[in-house]
């Protein structure tokens, strides 16, 4: 399981979304004093419905690596760079969960989930000889 997003000491765990031009939107850790960041981890909710409503208003998709889609972002081609809006607004209807976690280079990775999944887990008994 990924790690959650963890705040650097100049960060406090801000992040936002911005508009790449080549990716698309696309998270982004916030720098101090910068206009970004208005985000943490608590407001992924808050980035994902925000993600919709700016890539709809200025026509542009998402950057893959920036958000995670449980059994889409699998799906895509690995020369791929963006995920489709109506991948991401299909999930949030369905009710899948967004959480922010580290992904790669530890930054910020919005990633949806459906709860009603069934994870594989390992055992958690340790065998002591």
């Amino acid at each position: 399981m990924a790690k959650l997003f963890q705040a650097n000491d100049y960060t406090n765990g801000a992040f936002s979304i911005v508009n790449h031009p080549i990716k698309g939107l696309a998270t982004k850790t916030a720098k101090p004093g910068s206009m970004f960041g208005t985000m943490d981890a608590g407001d992924a909710d808050l980035a994902v419905s925000k993600s919709i409503e700016l890539a709809g208003a200025h026509g542009v998709s998402l950057d893959r690596w920036s958000f995670y889609i449980a059994g889409v972002s699998e799906k895509l081609d690995k020369a791929d760079k963006h995920l489709p809006v109506k991948a991401l607004k299909k999930a949030v209807k369905d009710g899948f969960v967004a959480t922010v976690e580290m992904g790669k280079f530890s930054h910020p990775r919005i990633t949806l989930r459906d709860p009603q999944a069934v994870v594989a887990r390992t055992s958690t008994v340790v065998v002591l000889a």
